[in-house]
């Protein structure tokens, strides 16, 4: 290789130098000087048109009045007006209430009614009956006592020599039904008859709600009378046990104006509880507000028993105010309900219309999420 080549001396050409930069060119390269320049100044600018176009669209933009809810009325000498036009009051508004009671639950499962029953007729002496029509009936034919069972109901009644269909079956010496009912000597009768049977001991008679029976059903006294009937409860802290929704006590005994038993009628016992806790007790303003909304439970209206919607009623007058346990079989929770005794009128009911005697339950605790009934 001739390396004193003037050519290879020469060697490769040198690069063409660089183009100037165009107009473009240089206008962007400014800009991102000054941009890098006074970046912040920028930032600043750009926040305060973005809060200045905010402000102005707010103030285009029309805007609705914020929804505010509206109470129930206040409660105002024991009266309480619901949204849909109810109206609420109390006889006497300021009853003498716990301010807590304890919340019990069964430890064990309540008798079913096919097991009350056995025992009965056990106890009483009642075999079942032979007749294959006969399917939910015991019979004593040497005494003619009766057991009957009502399957949907649950209820056991018991017939002492008198035919089942006899409601009020008559009494011998009926010149004496002009004479009062003697209440205490028929309490001690009917507590005998229970005490000799043992799934039902423990029960007390319920005095203020005794009733008494003529032909043409309840009476106010017990003058013309033919039965006195008296319903017996069991106590929980010392405030009467139902079950469910069901007005009837666990049993009711009907006695004639001889002061033998004519009739009883029985619910299975309720079972063993324990206390799992304590609940205070809500007053009568919250459960005004609460019936004014619909919340309680009718189980009874005039003579018939069932469960009737508290929305239907326009206006309510409570009479008597009072404190009871009811056992939930779903949960096996026995809470406190009020019970409510009330003269109540429809919307639409006119002036001459008498109102209707209602039995109202409600429950006494501030939360009831998993004891509800019905």
């Amino acid at each position: 290789m001739d390396f004193e080549n003037p050519e290879y001396q020469q060697g490769f050409p040198e690069p063409p130098p660089p183009k100037p930069p165009g107009k473009f060119e240089r206008r962007a390269q400014a800009t991102a000087t000054f941009i890098r320049q006074h970046a912040f100044k920028i930032f600043l600018v750009l926040l305060a048109a973005a809060l200045i176009i905010s402000a102005i669209i707010a103030a285009l933009t029309p805007t609705l009045p914020e929804a505010i809810p509206t109470p129930l009325n206040p409660i105002s000498s024991g009266v309480a007006d619901s949204p849909t036009g109810m109206r609420v009051s109390f006889q006497n508004p300021n009853p003498n209430l716990p301010d807590k009671l304890p919340i019990h639950q069964a430890t064990s499962r309540v008798q079913s009614s096919e097991q009350v029953i056995a025992n009965l007729s056990s106890q009483m002496d009642i075999p079942k009956d032979p007749s294959p029509y006969s399917n939910n009936i015991w019979t004593n034919f040497a005494t003619s006592e009766q057991l009957l069972l009502h399957p949907q109901s649950g209820k056991i009644t018991y017939l002492a020599g008198t035919d089942e269909e006899e409601f009020l079956p008559e009494t011998e010496g009926a010149n004496n039904l002009n004479e009062p009912f003697n209440v205490d000597e028929a309490i001690s009768i009917a507590e005998e008859f229970i005490g000799k049977l043992s799934n039902f001991s423990g029960l007390t008679a319920q005095r203020h709600s005794v009733a008494y029976l003529g032909d043409e059903g309840e009476l106010e006294i017990s003058v013309g009378a033919k039965v006195i009937s008296i319903p017996f409860v069991f106590n929980l802290s010392n405030y009467p046990v139902y079950f469910s929704g069901e007005r009837e006590a666990y049993v009711t005994i009907q006695i004639n104006k001889n002061y033998q038993i004519n009739k009883a009628d029985f619910y299975p016992p309720p079972p063993n509880t324990q206390v799992v806790s304590e609940k205070i007790i809500i007053s009568l303003d919250e459960a005004s507000q609460l019936i004014a909304a619909g919340q309680a439970t009718v189980i009874a209206a005039g003579s018939s028993t069932g469960v009737f919607d508290v929305k239907t009623i326009n206006n309510l007058r409570i009479t008597d105010t009072q404190l009871e346990y009811r056992l939930n079989p779903e949960n096996q929770l026995i809470i406190p309900y009020f019970r409510f005794e009330a003269e109540g009128s429809a919307a639409n009911q006119s002036a001459q219309t008498p109102p209707t005697n209602l039995t109202l339950i409600l429950p006494a605790i501030p939360t009831l999420e998993p004891t509800t009934l019905n």
